[in-house]
Protein backbone atom coordinates (compact mmCIF):
# COMPACT_ATOMS: atom_id res chain seq x y z
CA UNK A 1 0.00 0.00 0.00
CA UNK A 2 1.55 3.28 -1.10
CA UNK A 3 1.16 6.60 0.67
CA UNK A 4 1.27 9.77 -1.44
CA UNK A 5 2.03 13.10 0.23
CA UNK A 6 0.20 15.95 -1.51
CA UNK A 7 0.52 19.63 -0.65
CA UNK A 8 -2.82 21.45 -0.69
CA UNK A 9 -1.33 24.21 -2.89
CA UNK A 10 -0.86 21.57 -5.60
CA UNK A 11 -4.17 19.76 -5.20
CA UNK A 12 -7.04 19.90 -2.71
CA UNK A 13 -8.08 16.30 -1.99
CA UNK A 14 -11.53 17.45 -0.87
CA UNK A 15 -12.37 18.00 -4.56
CA UNK A 16 -12.93 14.23 -4.86
CA UNK A 17 -16.08 14.54 -2.75
CA UNK A 18 -17.47 17.09 -5.23
CA UNK A 19 -17.43 14.78 -8.23
CA UNK A 20 -15.49 15.01 -11.48
CA UNK A 21 -14.50 18.40 -12.85
CA UNK A 22 -16.34 19.74 -15.87
CA UNK A 23 -14.42 22.12 -18.08
CA UNK A 24 -16.27 25.39 -18.25
CA UNK A 25 -13.68 27.13 -20.38
CA UNK A 26 -10.74 26.02 -22.48
CA UNK A 27 -7.92 27.78 -20.65
CA UNK A 28 -4.47 26.83 -19.43
CA UNK A 29 -5.74 26.35 -15.88
CA UNK A 30 -8.85 24.27 -16.66
CA UNK A 31 -7.03 21.66 -18.73
CA UNK A 32 -4.27 21.37 -16.11
CA UNK A 33 -6.83 21.15 -13.30
CA UNK A 34 -8.61 18.32 -15.11
CA UNK A 35 -5.28 16.55 -15.57
CA UNK A 36 -4.48 17.00 -11.86
CA UNK A 37 -7.88 15.65 -10.86
CA UNK A 38 -7.44 12.53 -13.03
CA UNK A 39 -3.86 11.99 -11.85
CA UNK A 40 -4.63 12.16 -8.14
CA UNK A 41 -7.81 10.13 -8.53
CA UNK A 42 -5.67 7.44 -10.17
CA UNK A 43 -3.22 7.53 -7.26
CA UNK A 44 -6.10 7.15 -4.79
CA UNK A 45 -6.86 3.78 -6.40
CA UNK A 46 -3.45 2.34 -5.58
CA UNK A 47 -2.68 4.08 -2.31
CA UNK A 48 -3.58 6.59 0.36
CA UNK A 49 -3.31 10.35 -0.17
CA UNK A 50 -2.13 12.45 2.79
CA UNK A 51 -2.87 16.16 2.53
CA UNK A 52 -0.28 18.55 3.95
CA UNK A 53 -0.15 22.33 4.13
CA UNK A 54 2.24 25.05 5.25
CA UNK A 55 1.72 24.11 8.91
CA UNK A 56 3.79 20.96 8.31
CA UNK A 57 7.47 21.53 9.13
CA UNK A 58 10.35 20.01 7.21
CA UNK A 59 10.81 17.62 10.13
CA UNK A 60 7.15 16.55 9.91
CA UNK A 61 7.50 15.84 6.18
CA UNK A 62 10.85 14.08 6.62
CA UNK A 63 9.27 11.83 9.24
CA UNK A 64 6.43 10.90 6.87
CA UNK A 65 8.94 10.10 4.10
CA UNK A 66 10.92 7.62 6.20
CA UNK A 67 8.61 4.78 5.14
CA UNK A 68 9.86 3.26 1.87
CA UNK A 69 6.29 3.12 0.52
CA UNK A 70 5.71 6.83 1.11
CA UNK A 71 6.21 9.11 -1.89
CA UNK A 72 6.09 12.89 -2.09
CA UNK A 73 3.89 13.74 -5.09
CA UNK A 74 3.35 16.92 -7.11
CA UNK A 75 2.20 18.27 -10.45
CA UNK A 76 3.45 21.76 -9.66
CA UNK A 77 6.25 22.23 -7.15
CA UNK A 78 8.94 20.15 -5.47
CA UNK A 79 9.54 18.64 -2.04
CA UNK A 80 11.01 21.02 0.56
CA UNK A 81 14.72 21.68 0.19
CA UNK A 82 16.92 19.12 1.94
CA UNK A 83 14.20 16.51 2.41
CA UNK A 84 15.24 12.89 1.83
CA UNK A 85 12.38 11.33 -0.12
CA UNK A 86 11.10 9.48 -3.13
CA UNK A 87 9.36 11.83 -5.53
CA UNK A 88 6.58 11.25 -8.06
CA UNK A 89 6.55 14.32 -10.32
CA UNK A 90 4.05 14.94 -13.09
CA UNK A 91 6.21 16.71 -15.67
CA UNK A 92 3.34 18.25 -17.71
CA UNK A 93 5.38 19.93 -20.47
CA UNK A 94 8.53 20.30 -18.38
CA UNK A 95 10.69 18.08 -20.59
CA UNK A 96 9.74 20.17 -23.63
CA UNK A 97 11.53 23.33 -22.47
CA UNK A 98 15.05 23.92 -21.21
CA UNK A 99 13.96 24.40 -17.58
CA UNK A 100 12.87 20.77 -17.31
CA UNK A 101 16.44 19.64 -17.90
CA UNK A 102 17.99 21.95 -15.31
CA UNK A 103 15.93 21.25 -12.18
CA UNK A 104 17.02 19.78 -8.86
CA UNK A 105 14.75 16.74 -8.82
CA UNK A 106 14.08 15.38 -12.33
CA UNK A 107 17.26 13.36 -12.89
CA UNK A 108 17.56 11.69 -9.47
CA UNK A 109 17.28 7.89 -9.22
CA UNK A 110 14.59 8.35 -6.55
CA UNK A 111 12.35 10.46 -8.82
CA UNK A 112 9.72 9.15 -11.23
CA UNK A 113 8.74 11.66 -13.91
CA UNK A 114 5.23 11.22 -15.31
CA UNK A 115 4.58 11.99 -18.99
CA UNK A 116 1.24 11.78 -20.78
CA UNK A 117 2.02 9.71 -23.87
CA UNK A 118 3.98 6.62 -24.84
CA UNK A 119 5.32 8.59 -27.78
CA UNK A 120 7.02 11.11 -25.47
CA UNK A 121 8.59 8.32 -23.42
CA UNK A 122 10.00 6.67 -26.56
CA UNK A 123 11.29 9.99 -27.91
CA UNK A 124 13.06 10.88 -24.65
CA UNK A 125 14.73 7.48 -24.35
CA UNK A 126 15.79 7.45 -28.00
CA UNK A 127 17.36 10.92 -27.85
CA UNK A 128 18.87 11.03 -24.34
CA UNK A 129 19.80 7.34 -24.07
CA UNK A 130 21.60 6.75 -20.75
CA UNK A 131 20.90 10.33 -19.64
CA UNK A 132 17.12 9.78 -19.81
CA UNK A 133 15.47 10.16 -16.39
CA UNK A 134 13.01 7.66 -14.89
CA UNK A 135 9.75 7.88 -16.86
CA UNK A 136 6.20 6.60 -16.30
CA UNK A 137 3.37 7.09 -18.81
CA UNK A 138 0.03 8.14 -17.34
CA UNK A 139 -2.36 9.11 -20.13
CA UNK A 140 -5.28 11.31 -18.99
CA UNK A 141 -8.82 9.98 -19.27
CA UNK A 142 -11.53 11.73 -21.30
CA UNK A 143 -15.19 11.65 -20.31
CA UNK A 144 -17.25 9.46 -22.64
CA UNK A 145 -20.38 10.81 -20.96
CA UNK A 146 -19.65 14.28 -22.36
CA UNK A 147 -17.90 13.54 -25.66
CA UNK A 148 -19.56 10.93 -27.88
CA UNK A 149 -21.11 10.51 -31.32
CA UNK A 150 -24.71 11.68 -31.67
CA UNK A 151 -27.62 9.24 -31.59
CA UNK A 152 -30.09 9.19 -34.49
CA UNK A 153 -32.41 11.39 -32.48
CA UNK A 154 -29.59 13.85 -31.71
CA UNK A 155 -28.52 13.86 -35.37
CA UNK A 156 -32.00 14.97 -36.33
CA UNK A 157 -31.57 18.09 -34.22
CA UNK A 158 -28.24 19.14 -35.77
CA UNK A 159 -28.57 22.04 -38.18
CA UNK A 160 -25.76 21.86 -40.72
CA UNK A 161 -25.27 23.12 -44.26
CA UNK A 162 -24.07 19.99 -46.09
CA UNK A 163 -22.64 22.11 -48.92
CA UNK A 164 -20.13 23.76 -46.56
CA UNK A 165 -17.04 21.97 -45.24
CA UNK A 166 -16.85 23.18 -41.64
CA UNK A 167 -13.50 23.32 -39.87
CA UNK A 168 -13.29 23.94 -36.14
CA UNK A 169 -10.50 24.88 -33.73
CA UNK A 170 -11.16 24.83 -29.98
CA UNK A 171 -8.58 25.84 -27.40
CA UNK A 172 -6.69 28.82 -26.11
CA UNK A 173 -6.21 31.73 -28.48
CA UNK A 174 -2.44 32.05 -28.10
CA UNK A 175 0.22 32.70 -30.69
CA UNK A 176 1.77 29.24 -30.97
CA UNK A 177 -1.37 27.14 -31.39
CA UNK A 178 -1.15 27.61 -35.18
CA UNK A 179 -4.33 29.64 -35.66
CA UNK A 180 -2.57 32.29 -37.77
CA UNK A 181 -0.86 29.56 -39.82
CA UNK A 182 -4.17 27.80 -40.46
CA UNK A 183 -5.82 31.02 -41.64
CA UNK A 184 -2.75 31.88 -43.77
CA UNK A 185 -2.78 28.48 -45.47
CA UNK A 186 -6.47 28.72 -46.37
CA UNK A 187 -6.06 32.24 -47.76
CA UNK A 188 -2.93 31.47 -49.79
CA UNK A 189 -4.61 28.36 -51.24
CA UNK A 190 -8.38 28.94 -50.88
CA UNK A 191 -10.58 25.89 -50.31
CA UNK A 192 -13.97 26.15 -51.99
CA UNK A 193 -17.04 26.17 -49.71
CA UNK A 194 -14.99 25.96 -46.54
CA UNK A 195 -15.50 27.89 -43.31
CA UNK A 196 -13.68 27.99 -39.98
CA UNK A 197 -15.05 28.27 -36.44
CA UNK A 198 -12.68 29.35 -33.67
CA UNK A 199 -13.72 28.58 -30.09
CA UNK A 200 -11.73 29.97 -27.19
CA UNK A 201 -10.44 33.04 -25.42
CA UNK A 202 -7.26 35.12 -25.52
CA UNK A 203 -5.05 34.89 -22.42
CA UNK A 204 -3.07 38.17 -22.28
CA UNK A 205 -0.94 37.01 -19.33
CA UNK A 206 0.10 33.73 -20.99
CA UNK A 207 3.90 33.39 -21.10
CA UNK A 208 5.74 32.56 -24.34
CA UNK A 209 8.70 30.50 -23.17
CA UNK A 210 10.62 30.57 -26.44
CA UNK A 211 10.91 34.34 -26.64
CA UNK A 212 10.49 35.28 -22.97
CA UNK A 213 7.41 37.37 -23.79
CA UNK A 214 3.69 37.63 -22.99
CA UNK A 215 0.42 37.91 -24.90
CA UNK A 216 -0.31 41.42 -23.64
CA UNK A 217 -0.97 42.85 -27.12
CA UNK A 218 -2.26 39.63 -28.70
CA UNK A 219 -5.90 40.85 -28.87
CA UNK A 220 -4.78 43.52 -31.37
CA UNK A 221 -2.64 41.02 -33.29
CA UNK A 222 -5.49 38.48 -33.40
CA UNK A 223 -7.82 41.06 -34.94
CA UNK A 224 -5.28 42.57 -37.34
CA UNK A 225 -3.37 39.51 -38.60
CA UNK A 226 -5.97 36.74 -38.34
CA UNK A 227 -9.56 37.99 -38.51
CA UNK A 228 -9.03 40.99 -40.80
CA UNK A 229 -6.56 39.22 -43.13
CA UNK A 230 -8.87 36.49 -44.30
CA UNK A 231 -10.49 37.57 -47.59
CA UNK A 232 -10.82 33.98 -48.83
CA UNK A 233 -12.03 32.22 -45.69
CA UNK A 234 -15.14 32.91 -43.61
CA UNK A 235 -14.31 32.83 -39.89
CA UNK A 236 -16.71 32.67 -36.96
CA UNK A 237 -15.39 33.30 -33.45
CA UNK A 238 -16.97 31.99 -30.23
CA UNK A 239 -15.82 32.59 -26.68
CA UNK A 240 -15.03 29.45 -24.66
CA UNK A 241 -18.12 27.39 -23.96
CA UNK A 242 -19.00 24.58 -21.51
CA UNK A 243 -18.19 21.05 -22.64
CA UNK A 244 -21.83 20.27 -23.50
CA UNK A 245 -22.01 23.20 -25.93
CA UNK A 246 -18.57 22.38 -27.33
CA UNK A 247 -19.76 18.85 -28.11
CA UNK A 248 -22.67 20.32 -30.08
CA UNK A 249 -20.27 22.53 -32.08
CA UNK A 250 -18.17 19.43 -32.87
CA UNK A 251 -21.28 17.64 -34.15
CA UNK A 252 -21.92 20.52 -36.56
CA UNK A 253 -18.35 20.38 -37.91
CA UNK A 254 -16.57 18.20 -40.45
CA UNK A 255 -12.98 18.41 -39.22
CA UNK A 256 -11.09 19.58 -36.14
CA UNK A 257 -7.82 21.42 -36.92
CA UNK A 258 -5.10 21.91 -34.31
CA UNK A 259 -1.77 22.81 -35.99
CA UNK A 260 0.00 23.62 -32.72
CA UNK A 261 3.69 24.41 -32.33
CA UNK A 262 3.26 25.32 -28.66
CA UNK A 263 6.51 24.75 -26.72
CA UNK A 264 5.04 22.30 -24.21
CA UNK A 265 2.26 20.61 -26.20
CA UNK A 266 2.53 17.42 -24.13
CA UNK A 267 -0.93 15.89 -24.78
CA UNK A 268 -3.85 17.76 -26.39
CA UNK A 269 -7.30 17.09 -24.95
CA UNK A 270 -9.27 18.92 -27.64
CA UNK A 271 -8.39 16.83 -30.74
CA UNK A 272 -9.11 13.63 -28.84
CA UNK A 273 -12.44 14.97 -27.58
CA UNK A 274 -13.37 15.92 -31.13
CA UNK A 275 -12.51 12.42 -32.37
CA UNK A 276 -14.78 10.88 -29.72
CA UNK A 277 -17.53 13.12 -31.12
CA UNK A 278 -17.08 11.56 -34.55
CA UNK A 279 -15.02 14.15 -36.45
CA UNK A 280 -11.45 13.66 -37.71
CA UNK A 281 -8.59 15.80 -36.40
CA UNK A 282 -5.66 17.37 -38.19
CA UNK A 283 -2.71 17.96 -35.86
CA UNK A 284 1.02 18.46 -35.99
CA UNK A 285 3.21 15.53 -34.98
CA UNK A 286 4.84 17.51 -32.15
CA UNK A 287 5.25 15.48 -28.94
CA UNK A 288 1.90 14.39 -27.42
CA UNK A 289 0.05 15.19 -30.63
CA UNK A 290 2.38 12.79 -32.44
CA UNK A 291 0.69 9.93 -30.58
CA UNK A 292 -2.26 10.48 -32.94
CA UNK A 293 -0.18 9.09 -35.81
CA UNK A 294 -1.70 5.77 -34.77
CA UNK A 295 -5.20 7.04 -35.54
CA UNK A 296 -6.84 8.22 -38.75
CA UNK A 297 -5.93 11.82 -37.98
CA UNK A 298 -4.29 14.10 -40.51
CA UNK A 299 -0.66 14.60 -39.47
CA UNK A 300 1.57 17.57 -40.34
CA UNK A 301 5.32 16.94 -40.01
CA UNK A 302 7.35 19.30 -37.82
CA UNK A 303 10.99 20.29 -37.47
CA UNK A 304 12.91 22.49 -34.98
CA UNK A 305 14.50 25.88 -35.67
CA UNK A 306 16.16 28.50 -33.52
CA UNK A 307 12.88 30.41 -33.80
CA UNK A 308 10.73 27.48 -32.64
CA UNK A 309 8.96 24.49 -34.15
CA UNK A 310 7.93 24.88 -37.80
CA UNK A 311 6.05 23.00 -40.53
CA UNK A 312 4.95 23.45 -44.14
CA UNK A 313 1.79 25.54 -44.60
CA UNK A 314 1.25 23.75 -47.88
CA UNK A 315 1.28 20.37 -46.15
CA UNK A 316 -1.29 21.63 -43.63
CA UNK A 317 -3.50 22.74 -46.54
CA UNK A 318 -3.07 19.36 -48.27
CA UNK A 319 -4.13 17.46 -45.14
CA UNK A 320 -7.33 19.51 -45.05
CA UNK A 321 -8.07 18.74 -48.70
CA UNK A 322 -7.37 15.04 -48.15
CA UNK A 323 -10.00 14.77 -45.41
CA UNK A 324 -12.37 17.01 -47.34
CA UNK A 325 -12.26 14.55 -50.26
CA UNK A 326 -13.18 11.47 -48.18
CA UNK A 327 -16.11 9.39 -49.32
CA UNK A 328 -18.94 8.56 -46.90
CA UNK A 329 -17.48 5.08 -46.39
CA UNK A 330 -14.09 6.58 -45.51
CA UNK A 331 -15.77 8.96 -43.04
CA UNK A 332 -17.59 6.11 -41.28
CA UNK A 333 -14.41 4.02 -41.09
CA UNK A 334 -12.59 7.05 -39.68
CA UNK A 335 -15.19 7.55 -36.96
CA UNK A 336 -15.04 3.94 -35.84
CA UNK A 337 -11.25 3.64 -35.83
CA UNK A 338 -10.64 7.01 -34.17
CA UNK A 339 -13.07 6.32 -31.34
CA UNK A 340 -11.43 2.96 -30.72
CA UNK A 341 -7.99 4.57 -30.78
CA UNK A 342 -8.82 7.29 -28.22
CA UNK A 343 -10.63 4.88 -25.91
CA UNK A 344 -7.67 2.52 -25.93
CA UNK A 345 -5.12 5.32 -25.53
CA UNK A 346 -6.97 7.07 -22.69
CA UNK A 347 -7.54 3.83 -20.83
CA UNK A 348 -7.38 4.06 -17.05
CA UNK A 349 -6.35 0.42 -16.64
CA UNK A 350 -3.29 0.92 -18.86
CA UNK A 351 -2.33 4.04 -16.89
CA UNK A 352 -2.60 2.10 -13.62
CA UNK A 353 -0.39 -0.71 -14.94
CA UNK A 354 2.29 1.76 -16.08
CA UNK A 355 2.21 3.65 -12.78
CA UNK A 356 2.37 0.51 -10.64
CA UNK A 357 5.31 -0.79 -12.68
CA UNK A 358 7.28 2.44 -12.21
CA UNK A 359 6.53 2.59 -8.48
CA UNK A 360 7.55 -1.03 -8.02
CA UNK A 361 10.88 -0.44 -9.82
CA UNK A 362 11.56 2.53 -7.57
CA UNK A 363 10.41 0.78 -4.37
CA UNK A 364 13.81 -0.27 -3.03
CA UNK A 365 15.80 2.69 -4.38
CA UNK A 366 18.00 4.37 -1.79
CA UNK A 367 20.11 6.48 -4.17
CA UNK A 368 19.81 10.24 -4.74
CA UNK A 369 17.23 10.61 -1.98
CA UNK A 370 18.18 14.27 -1.43
CA UNK A 371 18.32 16.86 -4.21
CA UNK A 372 21.64 18.60 -4.74
CA UNK A 373 22.58 22.05 -5.99
CA UNK A 374 20.36 24.93 -7.06
CA UNK A 375 17.91 24.95 -9.97
CA UNK A 376 20.59 25.66 -12.60
CA UNK A 377 23.50 23.83 -11.03
CA UNK A 378 26.67 23.78 -13.15
CA UNK A 379 27.69 20.43 -11.65
CA UNK A 380 24.40 18.76 -12.54
CA UNK A 381 24.41 20.46 -15.95
CA UNK A 382 27.87 19.04 -16.71
CA UNK A 383 26.77 15.52 -15.73
CA UNK A 384 23.75 15.79 -18.05
CA UNK A 385 25.92 17.05 -20.91
CA UNK A 386 28.42 14.24 -20.41
CA UNK A 387 25.77 11.52 -20.35
CA UNK A 388 23.81 12.91 -23.28
CA UNK A 389 26.71 13.41 -25.71
CA UNK A 390 26.52 14.54 -28.46
CA UNK A 391 22.88 15.64 -28.17
CA UNK A 392 23.42 19.11 -26.66
CA UNK A 393 26.79 19.80 -28.32
CA UNK A 394 25.45 22.68 -30.43
CA UNK A 395 24.20 24.47 -27.32
CA UNK A 396 27.67 24.26 -25.76
CA UNK A 397 29.55 25.22 -28.92
CA UNK A 398 27.53 28.42 -29.40
CA UNK A 399 27.59 29.55 -25.76
CA UNK A 400 30.03 32.42 -26.29
CA UNK A 401 28.52 33.72 -29.52
CA UNK A 402 26.27 36.73 -29.93
CA UNK A 403 22.58 35.93 -30.38
CA UNK A 404 21.98 35.60 -34.16
CA UNK A 405 20.85 38.88 -35.70
CA UNK A 406 17.13 38.77 -36.42
CA UNK A 407 16.38 35.81 -34.13
CA UNK A 408 14.44 37.75 -31.50
CA UNK A 409 12.25 40.81 -31.51
CA UNK A 410 14.30 43.56 -29.84
CA UNK A 411 13.68 43.45 -26.09
CA UNK A 412 12.75 39.75 -25.98
CA UNK A 413 14.70 36.50 -25.69
CA UNK A 414 16.73 35.21 -22.77
CA UNK A 415 20.31 34.52 -21.81
CA UNK A 416 20.89 31.55 -19.48
CA UNK A 417 22.31 32.38 -16.08
CA UNK A 418 25.98 31.45 -15.96
CA UNK A 419 26.37 31.37 -19.76
CA UNK A 420 27.05 27.63 -19.87
CA UNK A 421 25.13 27.19 -23.10
CA UNK A 422 23.18 29.01 -25.82
CA UNK A 423 19.51 29.12 -24.76
CA UNK A 424 18.27 29.20 -28.37
CA UNK A 425 20.36 26.18 -29.39
CA UNK A 426 19.44 24.33 -26.20
CA UNK A 427 15.73 24.85 -26.93
CA UNK A 428 16.21 23.73 -30.52
CA UNK A 429 17.86 20.53 -29.30
CA UNK A 430 15.05 19.91 -26.80
CA UNK A 431 12.37 20.45 -29.43
CA UNK A 432 14.17 18.16 -31.87
CA UNK A 433 13.40 15.30 -29.46
CA UNK A 434 9.73 15.59 -30.39
CA UNK A 435 9.69 16.53 -34.08
CA UNK A 436 9.59 13.98 -36.90
CA UNK A 437 12.42 15.79 -38.70
CA UNK A 438 15.30 16.47 -36.24
CA UNK A 439 16.91 19.39 -38.12
CA UNK A 440 15.77 22.33 -40.27
CA UNK A 441 15.39 21.13 -43.88
CA UNK A 442 18.08 21.89 -46.43
CA UNK A 443 17.09 24.54 -48.98
CA UNK A 444 16.64 23.14 -52.49
CA UNK A 445 16.72 25.01 -55.80
CA UNK A 446 13.41 23.51 -57.04
CA UNK A 447 11.33 24.38 -53.97
CA UNK A 448 9.33 27.44 -52.92
CA UNK A 449 9.84 29.04 -49.49
CA UNK A 450 7.39 31.40 -47.82
CA UNK A 451 6.84 33.01 -44.43
CA UNK A 452 5.58 30.86 -41.58
CA UNK A 453 4.01 34.15 -40.51
CA UNK A 454 3.23 36.95 -42.96
CA UNK A 455 6.43 38.57 -44.24
CA UNK A 456 7.35 41.63 -46.29
CA UNK A 457 10.47 43.04 -47.92
CA UNK A 458 11.49 46.48 -46.61
CA UNK A 459 13.64 47.91 -49.38
CA UNK A 460 14.54 51.18 -47.62
CA UNK A 461 16.03 49.22 -44.69
CA UNK A 462 17.38 46.29 -46.77
CA UNK A 463 15.43 44.01 -44.44
CA UNK A 464 12.93 41.19 -44.35
CA UNK A 465 10.12 41.78 -41.85
CA UNK A 466 8.11 39.01 -40.19
CA UNK A 467 4.69 40.03 -38.81
CA UNK A 468 4.56 37.24 -36.22
CA UNK A 469 3.94 37.23 -32.51
CA UNK A 470 5.84 38.52 -30.72
CA UNK A 471 6.85 40.81 -33.53
CA UNK A 472 7.65 42.17 -35.90
CA UNK A 473 11.00 40.43 -36.28
CA UNK A 474 13.48 42.12 -38.61
CA UNK A 475 16.48 40.61 -40.39
CA UNK A 476 18.79 43.15 -42.09
CA UNK A 477 21.29 42.67 -44.93
CA UNK A 478 24.18 44.39 -46.65
CA UNK A 479 23.57 45.63 -50.19
CA UNK A 480 25.16 42.64 -51.91
CA UNK A 481 23.16 40.01 -49.99
CA UNK A 482 20.00 42.09 -50.26
CA UNK A 483 20.23 42.11 -54.04
CA UNK A 484 20.63 38.31 -54.05
CA UNK A 485 17.64 37.91 -51.73
CA UNK A 486 15.51 40.13 -53.95
CA UNK A 487 16.60 38.16 -57.02
CA UNK A 488 15.30 34.95 -55.43
CA UNK A 489 11.91 36.46 -54.53
CA UNK A 490 8.58 36.58 -56.35
CA UNK A 491 5.27 38.24 -55.57
CA UNK A 492 2.23 35.98 -56.00
CA UNK A 493 -1.17 37.30 -57.08
CA UNK A 494 -2.32 37.55 -53.47
CA UNK A 495 0.72 39.74 -52.65
CA UNK A 496 2.38 36.80 -50.90
CA UNK A 497 6.19 37.01 -51.03
CA UNK A 498 7.80 33.67 -51.93
CA UNK A 499 11.39 32.64 -52.63
CA UNK A 500 12.98 30.12 -54.97
CA UNK A 501 16.80 30.10 -54.97
CA UNK A 502 18.68 30.10 -58.26
CA UNK A 503 22.29 29.86 -57.08
CA UNK A 504 24.39 28.80 -54.09
CA UNK A 505 24.54 32.29 -52.59
CA UNK A 506 20.75 32.48 -52.54
CA UNK A 507 20.57 28.96 -51.08
CA UNK A 508 22.82 30.08 -48.21
CA UNK A 509 20.75 33.21 -47.53
CA UNK A 510 17.46 31.31 -47.55
CA UNK A 511 18.94 28.51 -45.43
CA UNK A 512 19.68 31.06 -42.72
CA UNK A 513 16.07 32.27 -42.83
CA UNK A 514 14.82 28.68 -42.58
CA UNK A 515 17.08 28.03 -39.58
CA UNK A 516 15.84 31.19 -37.85
CA UNK A 517 12.25 30.13 -38.50
CA UNK A 518 11.27 32.95 -40.89
CA UNK A 519 10.70 30.74 -43.94
CA UNK A 520 9.18 27.28 -44.40
CA UNK A 521 9.26 25.11 -47.55
CA UNK A 522 6.14 24.37 -49.55
CA UNK A 523 7.34 20.78 -49.99
CA UNK A 524 8.95 19.14 -47.00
Amino acid sequence: MYTFIVHIDDFDISLFSKGNLKKQKLTASTSVNQLKFDFYRLLSKIGKLIQIDDSFTSSDIASLCEDKNTIYTAVHGNPPKGISCKFLSHSLGGFMVSGGFLGEWEFRNATINVVTSKTQEIQLKKSLKQACPNIAVVTPTISRDTFYTPSEEEKAGIRKNEEIFSLIYAGRFISNKGIAQLVRALNIWPSENTCLTLVGDIEPDFFIYHSNAYHTTFPNFFSREIIKRSPNLKIQVHSSVPAEQLKNLYWKSDCFVYPSFHEDENFGYAPREAMLCGIPSIVTDFCGLGQLKGSKAGIVKTYPTLGGVRYSLNELRQEIEKIKSWSNDEKELNISENISFVREECNEDSALVSLKRALNEQKDSTQDMVSTGCWRSIERFNVLMEKSKPFFNEAIQHKDELIPQGLYVDGTGSIPEGGWFSEAHFMQAVQSIYTTIPLPPKVQIDNYYRGFWRIALWKEELAIVEFGFPGPRIKRYNKKDWDELLASSELENNSEVVFMPKNNIQIELLQNLVELGYLVPDNL
